[in-house]
């Protein structure tokens, strides 16, 4: 199952987009990871109920968000909709990366003279790698077309859990006089193991710093909505 984690930046677009028609090089499978959030020394801040540090290992695949449906005519004299939503890297070549969901029906249409074609072409969104040219639809039946309007996009992040996946958390409960509650989670398969579930508590008179499993914080404010903090060590 595929799901968001994470928007990382918006992509700047400018007008002018000319492609060649070239084919892709490669298709993206994406890569297996472990991810430590977020960063040692930084100074965080995260509400009752919110991951305050986690370990995470997924197979992570770049994706973009489109926030809206757009339509253009790409392969006259039909017109190419792609939804809006998140669309995985699908593949690339020498002049950019090509994103659409690996169902064509479910991620665009090609409608011509009022009726929709079958799938099996395939439409999606084309960001160059050159910066100074904007993101636009791309329509493939027998070679590649290009729109010229530009695509408004955001990058993102989808997660693919694998039978070697695992997702380790802390989370803030809240605070009572001087003791602060964190809950420790395990994920496996995407699933909340109750097992691996342990509430723990921490009297901030006794010192700043609190661990577990390996992890180290420094506390610096803990309120009844929100804990302020410094990650000095990842979980194990």
């Amino acid at each position: 199952m595929l799901k968001k984690i994470s928007i990382a930046a918006s992509v700047t677009l400018l007008s002018g987009c000319v492609i060649a028609q070239s084919p892709p090089s490669k298709t993206y499978f994406g890569k297996q990871e472990v991810i430590n959030t977020p960063a040692i020394n930084v100074q965080n801040t995260a509400e009752i109920g919110q991951n305050i540090i986690s370990k995470v290992n997924l197979r992570t695949i770049p994706a973009i968000m489109l926030s809206n449906n757009v339509s253009e005519t790409v392969n006259s004299p039909g017109t190419t909709t792609v939804y809006g939503g998140i669309l995985p890297l699908y593949t690339s070549n020498s002049l950019g990366k090509f994103y659409q969901n690996s169902s064509y029906s479910s991620s665009a249409t090609y409608t011509m003279l009022g009726s929709t074609i079958p799938s099996g072409e395939r439409a999606g969104i084309f960001v160059p790698d050159d910066k100074a040219k904007a993101a636009v639809i791309y329509h493939f039946a027998n070679e590649y077309n290009y729109g010229n309007i530009p695509v408004s996009i955001k990058d993102t992040v989808i997660e693919e859990w694998a039978s070697n996946s695992f997702k380790k958390e802390l989370v803030y409960s809240g605070v009572s006089q001087n003791t602060i509650t964190i809950l420790y989670r395990e994920f496996i398969d995407n699933m909340a193991r109750p097992a691996f579930s342990q509430e723990l508590k921490y009297d901030l008179s006794q010192g700043k710093e609190i661990g577990y499993k390996g992890a180290r914080l420094e506390v610096m404010k803990a309120t009844n909505t929100e804990l302020t903090y410094k990650v000095i060590k990842s979980l194990d």
